[in-house]
């Protein structure tokens, strides 16, 4: 979040000092910027509050070359409060404005696309799936233009160690919509294990990325267990499936191989989610938590999936021995 400024008097005067034109002429758009200032301060993280997020993003970008928005040009002490850590940072740079107004869109895009997805264990929409993808796609382009523009961010938040695990987490969740999509089309096993398969190489690329920055960076510990119980069920997804097309080639004993492993990660999976009342909802510093409903349709997923994997290792195991013996 960001705190109240005036946009007024540094503008009037920079017009004054610099042009040596009368600031009065200019007094409506002045007035103008700070109430788009204003507004964006006030945005929730709906359809509306990306728009007057955007709106007054865009109008700084056409602002910018006109003047010099800096400590010896139009002073303006622009002050964001860190998304984890709550602390305080403030600078006369533009950039910085502009890095925390991308920010806050990016999250914005975010929530939008797990509000969609919010409800794990219903029957999603085909259209309300590709959307959820879309929004979390957007995000993700948010946050990898802070990490490949804003190299030097004063806050922790904004630093590229940080932006780039929010980036992969947004493009891991696009995946997950991309597997949800496939599977309402009845794609072949074979797909969708690849796809199950990337959505886990992703996740596992996330998990190596927060251990390193979790402590250092203040991120909610409770996104390291969410992580891991992904990465893990997305594992077991794509072993499931992949046994599944092994049966259909009649490899039986490699079909078997599969469901074993399916099984240790569906096992792993249920085992990290059943932390979850102990270890998520007690961290201090998320802003934002993941709601019980949630955790409940992550369960039940888990839960459902273990079990499928488990009743067909039974039975591949039961058919390969008493029919296949491969």
């Amino acid at each position: 979040k960001t705190a109240e400024l005036d946009w007024v008097r540094p503008l009037r005067h920079y017009i004054a000092r610099t042009y040596q034109e009368d600031p009065d002429a200019y007094a409506n758009d002045c007035q103008v910027l700070q109430r788009m200032r204003q507004d964006m301060r006030g945005a929730n993280a709906d359809e509306t509050g990306r728009d007057l997020i955007f709106r007054y993003y865009s109008h700084l970008e056409t602002l910018e070359p006109r003047f010099r928005i800096n400590e010896q040009g139009v002073k303006v002490t622009f002050r964001w409060t860190d998304a984890f850590s709550s602390e305080s940072t403030q600078q006369h740079s533009l950039a910085f404005e502009k890095a925390g107004m991308l920010f806050n869109l990016a999250v914005a895009f975010g929530m939008h696309g797990a509000n969609l997805f919010a409800d794990l264990s219903s029957e999603m929409e085909l259209t309300t799936v590709h959307m959820a993808g879309i929004y979390f796609q957007v995000a993700a382009e948010r946050f990898n233009y802070i990490n490949e523009n804003f190299l030097h961010a004063p806050s922790l938040d904004l630093q590229q160690e940080t932006v780039n695990v929010l980036n992969g987490i947004m493009l891991a969740q696009a995946q997950e919509c991309a597997l949800i999509k496939c599977r309402l089309e009845k794609k072949k096993d074979a797909t969708l294990s690849k796809i199950a398969q990337q959505a886990a190489l992703m996740y596992s690329s996330v998990f190596d990325n927060l251990k390193t920055i979790i402590s250092s960076h203040q991120l909610p510990r409770g996104w390291l267990l969410l992580v891991e119980t992904k990465l893990r069920y997305y594992q077991a997804m794509a072993q499931y499936h992949e046994a599944h097309a092994e049966e259909a080639k009649s490899r039986y004993g490699v079909a078997i191989a599969r469901y074993s492993l399916a099984d240790q990660h569906a096992r792993e999976a249920a085992k990290l989610v059943g932390q979850f009342s102990e270890t998520f909802f007690s961290t201090s510093n998320l802003a934002e938590d993941l709601c019980p409903e949630s955790t409940q349709g992550l369960q039940e997923l888990i839960d459902g999936l273990a079990a499928n994997i488990s009743e067909q290792l039974r039975k591949a195991n039961h058919d390969n021995d008493v029919i296949y013996n491969d």
